[in-house]
């Protein structure tokens, strides 16, 4: 578990109060083509707003499908958003990475080039006095039997060692099957009720604030001041969170994406 007290630096003092985004589940990788050029579009739109506002961005897991971390290789088709991605921390604001179950082999690439610090257990964040719980959740739901063994093969040094011998070009393939496998593993009853109890016990815990994705559930749970929010997915609904002024909201963004037009439009 990771706490990270936040504090201003030279570029945030330029930006007037605290402010948050949250994003998971984009999952880069798993579409059609032009699926993928739409969902990206969106992704850099919003990153562009993050560019201008924003204290910090925490991805919550499973940006991309399927990422491994080569010593010369960078995944092509990822471009676009490692450079916005590079261009948010040059600008000064904070980029913190929780990863997922389809992102778990991140390794320093992210640390040491784009200067994001990444996260492989729950990372704690103290914010204008409120306590934040933030994971990705993978692992949470017990009954995902098939899905837990599959992890436990997955993340071995063994799977790791075996892979880097191999071409990237046939990891990915082989990784497109896995991701198949993967969500095959879940059940088809509602998941959603073992990250709310979760989150209800980490209140317990004095948290204030409690943030899962994996689920692709967009979720808002209000208990009195606290929140538990789940990110969904940024595939069809396209939701994240944001937080500011003491009060964390779920968005949606093709909603907020119209509205910024009309405003626009004005």
């Amino acid at each position: 578990m990771s706490i990270l007290r936040l504090k201003k630096t030279a570029n945030q003092v330029k930006r007037p109060m605290q402010k948050i985004y949250f994003i998971s589940d984009v999952h880069l990788g798993i579409e059609s083509q032009d699926k993928e050029d739409y969902k990206e579009k969106q992704l850099l739109d919003l990153l562009k707003i993050v560019e201008k506002d924003a204290t910090m961005l925490v991805i919550v897991g499973d940006l991309f499908d399927f990422w491994f971390d080569y010593r010369w290789v960078i995944p092509r088709p990822y471009l676009s958003i490692i450079i916005a991605l590079k261009r948010l921390t040059d600008l000064g604001v904070k980029v913190l990475y929780c990863i997922g179950n389809h992102d778990f082999w991140l390794g320093t690439f992210f640390s040491k080039d784009l200067n994001i610090s990444v996260y492989k257990g729950p990372l704690i964040i103290n914010a204008d006095g409120q306590r934040f719980y933030i994971s990705h959740g993978d692992g949470l739901n017990k009954k995902d039997i098939g899905y837990r063994l599959l992890k436990i093969i997955l993340r071995s040094p063994l799977t790791s060692a075996v892979c880097r011998l191999l071409h990237p070009d046939l990891i990915f393939s082989m990784a497109r099957w896995f991701s198949s496998l993967s969500r095959g593993c879940r059940p088809d009853h509602d998941h959603s009720d073992p990250y709310v109890k979760k989150a209800m016990s980490l209140f317990g815990d004095g948290y204030d604030y409690v943030i899962f994705g994996h689920t692709h559930d967009p979720m808002t749970v209000n208990q009195g001041s606290h929140v538990y929010i789940n990110t969904g997915e940024w595939m069809e609904q396209f939701t994240y969170a944001v937080y500011q002024k003491k009060h964390l909201q779920l968005k949606y963004w093709m909603k907020e994406s119209v509205n910024e037009k009309k405003k626009k439009n004005v």
